[in-house]
């Protein structure tokens, strides 16, 4: 099991606070194979921050979730067989399209979302996840696996398609070595 705590700035601010609620609420309500599973949510006690030293702040959100021990995707970036590659793809859209026929698109597919379990193939943080008109970042998740109704900030226009793009630029991004993707990013996604 692993336990995910909001700590320092981010307890303190309402639209961190606000994302991960998002986030537990999402990811709790989707029962999937390849969608990493929620065990249990709260908020730090004070004994606990009393307990820690103020390393853990009291009303801080927690979530207890399954333990992915493979690491997360990225960490094999060129390193991955074509067959490696198809795999995990598929378990990512069959995650999404999971998440998708419940009205909830993820909004930050990228490697580092991706996890390696025991059990397989772990799509992971929802806390940018946008479900049912409920928005609450509208320019939010990682540039290069935006897709462009995304980084403009159109939020009526997001969808299944906008995460389907992002996989398409996860797929890209594993199958190529660091050193050949630079020059061939889109221009406008060069930082």
């Amino acid at each position: 099991m692993a336990i995910k705590v909001l700590t320092d700035h981010a307890a303190r601010d309402p639209e961190y606070v606000r994302a991960f609620k998002r986030e537990v609420e999402l990811a709790s309500r989707l029962d999937h194979p390849h969608i990493l599973l929620v065990h249990d949510f709260g908020e730090i006690p004070s004994e606990a921050e009393q307990r820690s030293h103020g390393g853990l702040k009291a009303g801080s959100p927690w979530l207890a979730m399954e333990l992915a021990e493979g690491g997360h995707v990225g960490e094999r970036i060129g390193a991955l067989s074509w067959r490696e590659l198809r795999w995990i793809l598929q378990c990512v859209l069959d995650a999404l399209a999971h998440a998708h026929a419940r009205g909830v698109v993820h909004r930050d597919i990228k490697p580092e979302n991706v996890l390696l379990g025991e059990t397989g193939v772990k799509v992971s943080d929802f806390g940018l996840a946008h479900a049912g008109g409920h928005v609450l970042h509208h320019h939010a998740g990682t540039p290069h696996y935006m897709a462009p109704e995304q980084i403009e900030g159109r939020w009526r226009d997001w969808g299944p398609w906008t995460d389907l793009y992002a996989v398409g630029c996860l797929g890209w991004t594993l199958a190529t070595p660091r050193s050949t993707r630079r020059a061939c990013e889109a221009p406008w996604r060069r930082t």
